[in-house]
């Protein structure tokens, strides 16, 4: 609700709630920061997503590879491409090809 707006600094205090679940940070990463061009915001909710202890899950993996695409960090975008199945066990979509192969 509040990056539609544009309140930014509203939106970030979703990561200050007492409780976060992997909801709360999906919806940071793609609402928040990937879809108002802000790629780099993107990666470090990502970066403390999984410092907090969750585990990313597959739609996790597609905002981050779309947040990725449009920083224009490809190599690093094919790296966490391949960290999917090789450290999280989650097997890459559609939707997931479509992000890298968009980009490469």
């Amino acid at each position: 609700m509040y990056t539609k707006c544009g309140c930014m600094n509203d939106a970030d205090q979703v990561c200050l709630l007492p409780e976060r679940n992997i909801v709360s940070w999906n919806s940071m990463i793609t609402s928040a920061y990937a879809q108002n061009g802000q790629g780099k915001a993107a990666l470090r909710c990502f970066q403390r997503l999984i410092r907090c202890g969750l585990h990313p899950d597959l739609v996790s993996f597609l905002n981050i590879l779309t947040a990725y695409s449009h920083s224009g960090q490809v190599e690093k975008e094919l790296r966490l491409f391949e960290s999917m199945a090789k450290l999280y066990n989650l097997n890459p979509r559609r939707e997931h090809y479509t992000c890298v192969v968009d980009r490469v």
